[in-house]
């Protein structure tokens, strides 16, 4: 199975199929990461969260799949450095995916590991270098 394949599985099973159960697990571990990033988010509504991190996958999905940066991940970019958003956060997020998609996923393999890595470390590799 090609990368894309195997992250477009992976993403069914995980998101589009459980999509609440999804998103507070990803929120619990990644603010749990840090109070930083507990702080970011402190007065978010939830529903927006869920909105921000699926738009955010998809963006870091499309720089992958379009070897550069989309116009949106340019502005998330360029919004995240105005915030003052640390660099760091950036593993920490995608770290809390990698711990919830282990958690919720009885099939998660490597092969997925890796097909996540490959379609959005791109994207994240860009939002970092942004920064610096």
């Amino acid at each position: 199975m090609n990368v894309v394949a195997q992250f477009n599985d992976s993403f069914e099973r995980n998101v589009s199929n459980h999509f609440e159960l999804f998103f507070r697990t990803f929120y619990n571990h990644f603010e749990a990461l840090s109070p930083q990033i507990s702080a970011v988010f402190a007065h978010t509504v939830e529903s927006r969260r869920h909105e921000m991190l699926e738009d955010s996958i998809l963006m870091l999905m499309s720089c992958s799949a379009g070897k550069e940066a989309s116009v949106e991940l340019k502005h998330l970019a360029s919004f995240h450095a105005r915030q003052g958003i640390d660099v760091r956060m950036y593993d920490d997020w995608f770290e809390a995916l990698m711990q919830t998609l282990t958690e919720l996923d009885d099939t998660f393999c490597d092969a997925d590991r890796h097909a996540w890595q490959e379609m959005l470390l791109p994207g994240i590799r860009y939002m970092k270098d942004y920064h610096e």
